[in-house]
């Protein structure tokens, strides 16, 4: 278990949050992507080894959604901001 620093609440364990993915940019909804563009974008995702941006969801806290910077193979946070609502969709 490693500890999460909540951008509302402070540090507080992970068992207190749910993991919201990768955040990554998708393909615009102007009809210009094809199907396959699409199921790349949400389904095949890279396993990456090193520093990562991820959207995580304070789900016993304060129940909003905020982006951490975490190294997925320490497991070290160097930051956490809050999500806009825009980079929620992301």
């Amino acid at each position: 278990m490693f500890i999460i620093p909540c951008p509302n609440c402070g540090p507080r364990a992970e068992n207190e949050f749910t993991y919201g993915g990768p955040k990554t940019t998708l393909p615009k909804l102007d009809g210009s992507t094809d199907a396959t563009e699409w199921q790349q974008a949400v389904h095949q995702c890279t396993n990456i080894n090193g520093q990562h941006t991820e959207l995580w969801y304070h789900t016993s806290g304060c129940e909003t959604w905020f982006v951490v910077e975490r190294n997925t193979k320490t497991h070290e946070i160097s930051d956490a901001l809050q999500a806009s609502i825009a980079e929620q969709v992301k």
